[in-house]
């Protein structure tokens, strides 16, 4: 906020003043009042007044008692109404709700409309969730909400994730419609036509290198039995679904010596990986290499974000691991850019184990290494060797059609790293050039 102080704050209000949209979620729906009270009584109380003022009067919170500022226990899944100005009929769910407060008297402020309110408050000057507030008079406004439409349920809090999880449809329509009101236009198709697929991990020289990929608290749920380490005997595919410990949690599905015939419908030719894998790199010294194993989703959020943000599941898999989705819908890019990238695209995340170097050195040059190897890779298909490419450093590749001067971006590549106690961990994603959505 001491960033904001001053400069930042008339650059704000007068973008929204002069025509221009401004969403706040909880903290930045307390920003936007004009006044702020928060936990009076306790060791966490605050109060100020605030100078953007979208919402002219008082907002407090927080509306239930139990919030932890330490941790997720205070949250809850609160069942709340949504209006939509006659735009579409009133909707009523259960939405994430962590420490957010109330509009004070929102149902009798000027320039005001009510978007949602607490069912478990019935004093109508105190239970208004969320609001849109006209600003200016030149189309200016500010949607500002206590509530949280815009998360994603999943297992790491099991106290809400039943709940959420199964009013998931009604919560995504809360959040297209919000965005439609203040004049956004929403392509709900590409989500809704392409559903996240199960995970497949295939080890081709049919053996699974740990003996438990226990993970109780993680969006992705593990069996908590050891695995057997060789095939089924006299099977050629070994296929365990394994039952998550929280209902409707996703699992992973576990492909060890596949019958890569099987496979041949999917839309990433996995058998002519597999051979190229092992003609590159033979039998066995291409075991625990780069591209052994694969794991392969049809459609996925994002392939950086599942390694990174399932350790057990990290932990597990050999250095050299990939993962490869033919579609993603959320991508993860520099920053809080988000990627999504449809059929035709390469996308994939390579794991790396790479020893603590002495200087850094050699874990910083991963990522000029990767932009090398790429290109190297797309001149040796046949008829693009002397396609003209172009390296932008650090992470993006840029090619040159023939039929123009233009140069084009093909590729990016992020890299991220997680240290341990004697290596690092060095995820490197290559991201294909679609779409990119920036937040």
């Amino acid at each position: 906020m001491e960033h904001l102080a001053g400069e930042g704050n008339i650059r704000i209000k007068t973008f929204v003043e002069n025509g221009g949209k401004f969403i706040g979620f909880c903290a930045g729906a307390y920003y936007s009042c004009g006044r702020f009270e928060f936990e009076s009584g306790t060791k966490l109380q605050m109060a100020a007044v605030r100078p953007l003022k979208f919402f002219p009067g008082l907002g407090r919170g927080a509306a239930f008692r139990g919030f932890d500022y330490e941790s997720e226990d205070g949250a809850r899944a609160a069942p709340t109404t949504f209006e939509f100005l006659q735009a579409y009929p009133t909707l009523k769910c259960p939405v994430y709700w962590d420490g957010g407060g109330a509009f004070i008297n929102a149902h009798l402020t000027s320039n005001v409309s009510v978007l949602a309110s607490y069912d478990a408050i019935s004093d109508e000057s105190e239970n208004a969730a969320a609001v849109l507030c006209k600003v200016g008079d030149k189309g200016g406004e500010a949607l500002l909400s206590f509530v949280h439409p815009e998360y994603k349920p999943n297992a790491n809090f099991p106290h809400l994730f039943n709940e959420l999880n199964t009013a998931s449809p009604e919560i995504e329509e809360i959040l297209f419609r919000w965005l439609n009101l203040i004049g956004f236009s929403v392509n709900q198709a590409f989500e809704r036509q392409h559903p996240t697929s199960p995970i497949q991990l295939m080890f081709f020289d049919g053996l699974l290198q740990s003996n438990n990929m226990e993970s109780p608290t993680e969006a992705f749920a593990y069996a908590t039995k050891a695995y057997p380490n060789t095939p089924v005997e006299g099977s050629s595919c070994y296929e365990l679904e394994i039952p998550p410990p929280i209902p409707g949690a996703k699992a992973l599905k576990l492909i060890v010596n596949p019958d890569l015939e099987t496979l041949s419908a999917s839309p990433f030719q996995i058998k002519a990986y597999s051979e190229a894998l092992m003609d590159e790199i033979p039998l066995p010294s291409h075991c625990n290499s780069f591209g052994s194993p694969l794991l392969y989703a049809e459609v996925t959020t994002s392939t950086q974000r599942i390694f990174q943000e399932n350790r057990y599941l990290l932990s597990a898999l050999p250095s050299g691991a990939v993962f490869v989705a033919s579609r993603q819908v959320a991508g993860k890019g520099r920053g809080t850019n988000i990627w999504v990238s449809p059929l035709g695209c390469l996308q994939f995340s390579l794991y790396l184990k790479h020893p603590l170097p002495d200087r850094g050195a050699s874990v910083v040059l991963v990522q000029y290494l990767t932009a090398v190897a790429i290109v190297e890779a797309v001149r040796t298909k046949p008829g693009y060797k002397h396609l003209p490419l172009h390296i932008k450093w650090p992470n993006d590749i840029y090619g040159m059609s023939p039929s123009s001067a233009r140069l084009n971006k093909i590729g990016g590549i992020l890299v991220n790293t997680m240290y341990t106690k004697d290596s690092c961990n060095v995820i490197v994603g290559k991201l294909p050039p679609f779409s990119q959505i920036t937040l």
